[in-house]
């Protein structure tokens, strides 16, 4: 970061802090497949068999892996509020801080009883909760005017591209420390790692651009002034926001996409595991493929919506329902083709990149239509999308009862479902334009 400008430095270290968020959510999901799962060790040349260490019904793992929902919903309103109060730099860095604690605490946690793991997972889902209402307002007060949208939205600035290069790298790196030391290795390396990454963000994100001197006097008058246009005590106009169709478009479309993103989330290791008979090695392979394929479309979505708008080649109310409803049908080719085919690793990667399609439009919404409150309407779309994550889980469980091929393919086909309603809310609500409300004034 020596020589690249401060601001560009501080995007990389929010985009690491995205990509350990989530990666520490895939390796949730991987740990439990292996704590459930047979081991094969090798010694002295004899390949010996160890039986699971633990013997949880498909149920209980559904609680495990829901529970970091359940804490992550409950945060993301609170979240966005406390970004408000307290600055985005606090708040991101404790919830790293704490969090880290949380994932160490977890195989002690599992051992002693399956309760004290729901609630450690919860804990860790608490603190991940606050981090994307947080930055938005993070970057709200610290991006000059002009430039916010693309601190979100391009992809080396993007707390999307921290989340899916997160769940593309890291879930294959989990998967061989699991081969070699055991599934508690997937908790203390993610731990450790997040851990270095918070103290970090201490020491390189000062309290404001002013205490900053690499920050240009230029940069750092533009910054002050949105700064203290976010600073007004203006009272947040909650009646407005919750009557706000364009805000609602925003919410259902981000919860909608999430609910496939979360159970893919969740149970794309299960699936790969005991649906199709893949390795733990090869299940973190492939899971983390999946996610690649997001992380590469990403900034080619993105720097096509920008172009778009740019030319003026249609309105940004245009452009956002382009992207989104675009990236809902393609989904809904692929969960159909998964569930009704025999073809099931391409499909689930293509559907999985079309998140890059969401990401450039409703994922980036709440700017256009209310930048000043942006964290608390994210906070909103998040609280949704975490009640599908926390319900996607049990629900898998009811309806997977004996891994079949079968069983999964209604999984498939209930998302399609739900995928093509949140698109037809989102085409006829959404809008591109800045709300009345949210204006400073």
């Amino acid at each position: 970061c020596l020589f690249l400008p401060k601001r560009y430095c501080i995007a990389f270290l929010t985009m690491l802090a995205f990509l350990l968020s989530y990666g520490v959510r895939a390796g949730i999901s991987i740990a439990v497949v292996a704590m459930v799962s047979s081991r094969e060790t090798t010694i002295n040349g004899t390949i010996t068999v160890k039986d699971p260490e633990f013997r949880w019904s498909t149920k209980t793992q559904g609680v495990i892996l829901g529970s970091f929902f359940g804490g992550y919903m409950l945060t993301q309103v609170p979240g966005g509020v406390l970004a408000q109060r307290f600055g985005g730099r606090v708040v991101l860095g404790l919830c790293m801080l704490f969090s880290s604690i949380f994932v160490f605490l977890s195989p002690v946690a599992a051992r002693t009883h399956v309760a004290l793991l729901v609630a450690a997972s919860a804990a860790v889902g608490s603190c991940k909760g606050v981090m994307t209402p947080a930055l938005y307002d993070f970057w709200n007060r610290r991006a000059p005017y002009g430039e916010k949208s693309t601190y979100v939205t391009f992809s080396f600035f993007n707390p999307f591209a921290g989340l899916y290069i997160g769940l593309a790298i890291i879930p294959p790196v989990l998967g061989q420390l699991e081969s070699w030391f055991d599934w508690p290795s997937i908790f203390y390396s993610s731990g450790a790692v997040t851990i270095l990454l918070a103290f970090v963000w201490f020491i390189v994100v000062k309290r404001s651009p002013a205490d900053d001197s690499r920050m240009s006097d230029e940069l750092l008058s533009s910054c002050e002034q949105e700064k203290t246009a976010t600073e007004k005590d203006v009272p947040t106009p909650w009646r407005k926001i919750l009557t706000s169709l364009p805000v609602w478009s925003v919410v259902v479309g981000w919860g909608t996409s999430c609910w496939m993103l979360f159970t893919f989330l969740t149970e794309l290791p299960s699936y790969l595991k005991f649906g199709l008979g893949y390795d733990i090695k090869l299940t973190g392979v492939l899971y983390g493929v999946s996610f690649l394929a997001v992380a590469i479309m990403l900034p080619i979505m993105t720097r096509l919506a920008d172009f778009m708008n740019t030319k003026e080649v249609m309105s940004m109310t245009n452009i956002r329902k382009l992207f989104t409803c675009g990236g809902f049908f393609l989904q809904c080719i692929c969960l159909i083709i998964v569930a009704c085919t025999p073809y099931k690793v391409v499909p689930i990667v293509l559907g999985l990149g079309s998140m890059a399609f969401l990401n450039a439009g409703v994922g980036v919404n709440a700017f256009d239509i209310a930048p000043r409150y942006s964290g608390i309407i994210m906070g909103m779309a998040n609280t949704l999308a975490t009640f599908n994550g926390i319900m996607a889980p049990p629900v898998v469980g009811l309806i997977v009862k004996s891994e079949s091929i079968h069983d999964w393919g209604i999984v498939f086909l209930l998302i399609a479902a739900i995928v093509f309603c949140g698109a037809v809310f989102y085409a006829i609500n959404a809008s591109g334009e800045l709300q009345p409300w949210a204006t400073p004034d």
